[in-house]
């Protein structure tokens, strides 16, 4: 149980994630930070510069006509690309020609070559490997009838995380692939939530597909508040370990319907069972809708907190005998009428959206404005 004090301080990130003040990141508005970090050992650029700058377009195949009507993407914890690249590409690349292949913990270094484990057909394998130690580090490869752009995301060099943007039919699409090893707690997950708006605004991207192992049943809050604050879903529903838990997520902005993940055999030695996620891309013609994109590094941070200082705190909250808090009246719609007023914002079409599916938003007066999804309440009486 916490004290009002303690409950308050908790309230203001819900309704102003704003980023200079998280206490796991420090991280600023994204847009503001580009060579503010610590660059003194850098990572392994001679496996990501040479890719960063221009778009791997496959000659004749421009972006947004790709001939497929659904993208493909088998996404796993190899534990070790050296080990068990014979077994990843034989028993599932070569069998179901995918457009993206992402792994993680590939346990790569410098003295690995770029053109380490090329595969027929697809592009070299774009690395983000750990700069310390050993084990960890993200692997992506894509066919090269598939347009993709890496993307050179300003982020710390510990974070294990790569975005690259793909052009699907008539949509763009976000690819985030995060390794988050358990030391370091929820700041992968943080730097997500905190930057994952300005990200798709700043590469206009139309959706965002997040894959890789997440650990987040350690991390269970924030993995929850990722999803609800940017209205995603986890694919995944099944177990992804030989222990029987759910590691490696598939997460996006898609609805299930359009989104079908199943899970094949680990790979080699791994641990792990890789996941096929087959996203239906098919156009229907259909009404424009849009998205709401939040400005929060523009929030009007001490107007909140002079509204919030305004607040009949003690009719909000509920308070036991002791003087801790124990839950709330309701305090959603309080919440969104502070982000609607404190907060910029535009609206994005999305060009018939989910790939020319469109998807009404819920008819909700208190929540419709969040991405078209409602957003519950997180302890309410």
């Amino acid at each position: 149980m916490l004290s009002v004090d303690s409950f308050l301080l908790l309230l203001i990130p819900l309704v102003l994630p704003y980023p200079s003040l998280s206490p796991v990141t420090g991280l600023q508005d994204i847009r503001h930070t580009h060579h503010t970090h610590n660059r003194s050992t850098p990572l392994t650029p001679t496996h990501t510069l040479s890719s960063r700058l221009t778009p791997f377009i496959q000659p004749g195949v421009m972006p947004g006509r790709k001939s497929r009507d659904q993208l493909t993407i088998i996404s796993a914890n190899v534990r070790g690309l050296l080990t068990n690249i014979g077994d990843l590409v034989n028993s599932h690349v070569i069998p179901r020609t995918p457009d993206i292949v992402a792994t993680v913990e590939t346990f790569m270094n410098e003295s690995v070559p770029d053109n380490f484990g090329h595969m027929k057909g697809y592009t070299r394998w774009h690395r983000r490997d750990r700069t310390h130690g050993t084990f960890g580090g993200v692997a992506v490869s894509f066919h090269k009838s598939l347009s993709v752009q890496p993307l050179d995301v300003d982020l710390p060099n510990h974070l294990e995380i790569m975005f690259f943007k793909i052009w699907a039919q008539h949509q763009t699409v976000l690819l985030c692939v995060c390794y988050r090893p358990q030391w370091q707690g929820s700041e992968p997950i943080v730097f997500l939530q905190t930057h994952l708006d300005e990200l798709l605004q700043l590469h206009t991207c139309n959706h965002v597909i997040i894959v890789g192992d997440m650990n987040q049943h350690l991390v269970a809050r924030s993995f929850e508040e990722l999803l609800t604050v940017h209205g995603l879903f986890n694919h995944v529903d099944f177990p992804t370990h030989i222990s029987g838990s759910s590691l490696d997520p598939v997460v996006s902005d898609l609805p299930d319907s359009v989104v079908t993940c199943s899970p094949l055999s680990a790979v080699g030695s791994s641990d792990h069972m890789a996941i096929l996620t087959l996203i239906q891309i098919t156009p229907q013609r259909d009404a424009a809708v849009t998205r709401t994109n939040w400005l929060w590094g523009k929030a009007d941070w001490n107007g909140l907190c002079n509204a919030l200082q305004q607040e009949p705190w003690n009719s909000i909250l509920i308070i036991d005998r002791f003087g801790q808090v124990v839950g709330t009246r309701n305090h959603n719609p309080l919440i969104m009428m502070f982000r609607i007023k404190y907060y910029p914002r535009n609206q994005t079409p999305l060009n018939h959206d989910v790939f020319g599916q469109v998807f009404p938003a819920i008819n909700n007066p208190l929540n419709h404005d969040v991405f078209g999804t409602s957003f519950p309440a997180i302890t309410t009486l």
